[in-house]
Formats: structure tokens, sequence, C-alpha cells
């Protein structure tokens, strides 16, 4: 295994929400994906900020505990082994109903 083959996560804690910690990996451009990115919220919490991404799709994939994901006007139930696919121009948030760990792919170029 090469230097170019490990890739170490970095946190990133955001001040504006004191229940969740991101982790991230950039991965290198010949990759199919351009990032992996994991999060955990801890305990429930309030809905994440609705918002969208007028030129990607991102993929979560819950790995622990429930949630509500906003999908537009559709909330959706998510637990272990979901996984959601987000749609450029819909907006999406997270609502934690429990401590929750989520992985997120991103795509190539973002």
């Amino acid at each position: 295994m090469t230097a170019e083959q490990v890739f170490h996560k970095h946190e990133q804690h955001l001040q504006r929400e004191v229940n969740y910690h991101a982790w991230h990996y950039q991965l290198p451009d010949h990759s199919l994906m351009h990032h992996i990115s994991e999060y955990v919220f801890e305990g429930p919490g309030p809905k994440g900020k609705m918002h969208a991404h007028a030129d990607f799709t991102e993929h979560w994939l819950f790995l622990e505990g429930d949630a509500i994901v906003h999908l537009g006007e559709e909330d959706v139930p998510v637990g272990p082994g979901d996984l959601i696919v987000t749609i450029p121009g819909v907006e999406h948030a997270i609502t934690p109903l429990s401590d929750i760990k989520l992985i997120c792919f991103g795509p190539l170029g973002r």
C-alpha cells in the first residue's frame, strides 16, 4: 500500500450545533467519489437546516440510530442500513430521533 492509498479523516466541529461531529475524507481525482464524510449526532435534536444542492446528488448511508429525513415536502423515517439519495434541487435535512451515525458519499467534483 502506498501513501496515496491511505486517507486520514479530519474532524470538523460546527459551532452552531453542539451535538454534531463530522469527519471528512478527501479522495483523489481518479476516485469515483470526491469525498466521504462520517456524521455523528449525539441524542435527538432539532431538524437541520433545509438546503438543496443545485448540481449534485448525495448518498447517505445510516449506520446507527433513528431519524427523520426531510426530502422536499416528504418526511421519511430511517434507521440502520437505510440509504437515502438526495436529488439535485430538492431541499433536504435530518432530524435525529436518537444518537445517529451516517456516512455521506459526495460526487466527483464536489
